[in-house]
């Protein structure tokens, strides 16, 4: 493609584990030429990589340029549609979590608060995992915190209509609990 290499050694893989930076265009650039020199072998330093990427970038006609501010408004488009359908996921299954406190309160049968109890456990635990998911895609440039969850099931609780039913004080201790 557009780079010149040297030797063997892959001195890419230390980027691998590091925080993602925010996309742009350039990024986006970079990460295709990143992942060619990786295919490639390469054992460019990073600084060296860096600098002739960007000169790359300099020298790139503006219809190419334009290409990929394209797909980064195409991919920033995608990506605010998958973080909305999950916080709604994720809602959809507080309100199935209220409804199932309902029935709990309304049904005093032994085997149906059991059976209630087991429902709830499981929506808890795909919750969970959803709230992971959206915390890792929406705040995937923050740190991860105890206040940044609260927040976040805070969010969630304020669009549910669990926040009808319950305080969130007593909510989180209860849900907590489980």
């Amino acid at each position: 493609m557009y780079l010149q290499f040297i030797n063997q050694t892959d001195s890419f893989t230390q980027e691998k584990n590091k925080k993602k930076r925010i996309e742009n265009c350039f990024i986006s650039f970079r990460n295709e030429m990143l992942e060619f020199a990786r295919n490639v072998g390469n054992n460019m330093t990073m600084k060296e990589f860096s600098k002739e990427v960007s000169q790359l970038w300099k020298n790139t006609p503006e219809s190419k340029k334009d290409e990929y501010k394209r797909k980064y408004e195409i991919n920033r488009e995608i990506s605010k549609n998958s973080k909305s359908m999950l916080i709604q996921e994720i809602i959809d299954l507080f309100n199935r979590l209220s409804q199932l406190l309902i029935a709990i309160i309304n049904d005093s049968s032994e085997m149906s608060y059991y059976e209630n109890i087991s429902t709830i456990l499981n929506l808890k635990i795909r919750i969970m995992i959803k709230v992971e998911e959206y915390i890792d895609n929406v705040f995937q440039f923050e740190e991860k915190s105890t206040e940044l969850l609260l927040k976040v099931y805070y969010d969630i609780y304020e669009k549910s209509f669990i926040n009808n039913l319950i305080l969130f004080n007593d909510f989180m201790e209860w849900y907590l609990k489980l």
